[in-house]
């Protein structure tokens, strides 16, 4: 029984992220971080206004890193309450997922749905 509870929560965790916006934030953060390495190269901007684009550039970057946060705080919580009922179901859940067999087989679970996922949606 385990070993299907295993598979379900992966599944629903799979589909959980890849269903949150996490590229945008990401995609911000990668914008931000390589326009700020950018400035601080430029020997043609004075060291004055650096600074004040920095200041900006580091609160999107803080923002951007904050909204990652969240939505894996999300996730992290949405497996935690998971794991937390399906234990009431099957007594011993949470042991065996947390073990060496199920933490290899949750891998294993995730990765083939992901890859079936993939095959499936875009053929």
């Amino acid at each position: 029984m385990n070993w299907l509870l295993t598979a379900v929560l992966c599944i629903v965790l799979v589909e959980v992220a890849l269903r949150l916006p996490f590229l945008p934030p990401l995609r911000r953060l990668q914008r931000s971080s390589s326009r700020a390495l950018g400035i601080v190269r430029a020997r043609h901007v004075s060291d004055h206004w650096k600074e004040k684009a920095m200041a900006i550039h580091a609160r999107r970057t803080f923002l951007s890193s904050a909204k990652i946060g969240l939505l894996l705080a999300l996730v992290f919580g949405l497996a935690a309450g998971l794991v937390l009922a399906l234990d009431r179901l099957s007594a011993g859940f949470g042991d065996f997922l947390i073990g060496p067999v199920g933490l290899a087989f949750s891998l294993i679970a995730a990765t083939a749905y992901v890859l079936l996922r993939r095959r499936v949606v875009h053929g």
